[in-house]
């Protein structure tokens, strides 16, 4: 089985082919979690550009604050098993704080190592709407293709790492400016699965906000 990632950064378009191969492509991403622009208005479509985030147990997640207003951010372990769609059923009365950001000033970011798996919640103590889950497992596999006229890596990370039927399967598409090294904002991109038969199943067409 293979993933078809097609990617278009102003006028230019590249085609990636994902391959679920044994070797799995080491590099060093940019885990981080925006809050966005404006996100303090409850009426806006999100506030977050990610809200379930996947990630390897040992790394480094960052939250940078794209607002422009101060926010605070607090970080619960979650007992019980994972919800991928409903915070709130992540957390429960046997939650345990692990961090406090503090307050996190406009484009500054406060950054927190998961050095546990497990499912975590975060989520701002003034404005409630802004939350999400951060999954932590070694049970995760990761490849990283270059595109070499846009100066472009792309890392595509996906839980369980061998997907099996009848289960749910998390997907986590970062994108770095090469020159830069730093992830690239406001991509747009198609992402499918190519079946054995043939037949591609489009999951999604958005824009990435922040990079991720």
């Amino acid at each position: 089985m293979s993933l078809l990632l097609l990617v278009s950064s102003s006028s230019l378009l590249f085609v990636l082919a994902f391959s679920f191969l044994p070797s799995i492509i080491s590099s060093i991403f940019a885990e981080v979690i925006t809050i966005l622009p404006g996100s303090i208005d409850e009426n806006r479509y999100r506030f977050v550009d990610i809200s379930f985030y996947p990630v390897e147990m040992g790394k480094e997640v960052t939250w940078y604050n794209g607002d422009t207003v101060n926010h605070r951010l607090i970080i619960s372990s979650a007992l019980g098993p994972v919800n991928f769609t409903s915070v709130e059923n992540n957390l429960n009365s046997s939650s345990v704080v692990v961090a406090d950001s503090g307050i996190i000033e406009p484009n500054d970011s406060f950054t927190f190592t998961f050095d546990k798996e497990g499912t975590y919640v975060f989520y701002s103590p003034t404005y409630p709407w802004i939350k999400g889950t951060v999954f932590v497992t070694n049970d995760i596999a990761t490849i990283t293709e270059t595109d070499s006229e846009n100066d472009i890596d792309v890392q595509l990370s996906w839980t369980p790492s061998v997907p099996k039927i009848g289960e749910e399967t998390q997907f986590k598409i970062i994108f770095i400016d090469r020159e830069l090294d730093e992830n690239q904002k406001h991509i747009d991109y198609k992402f499918s699965i190519d079946a054995p038969n043939g037949q591609s199943i489009a999951l999604q067409s958005p824009h990435s906000g922040w990079g991720c």
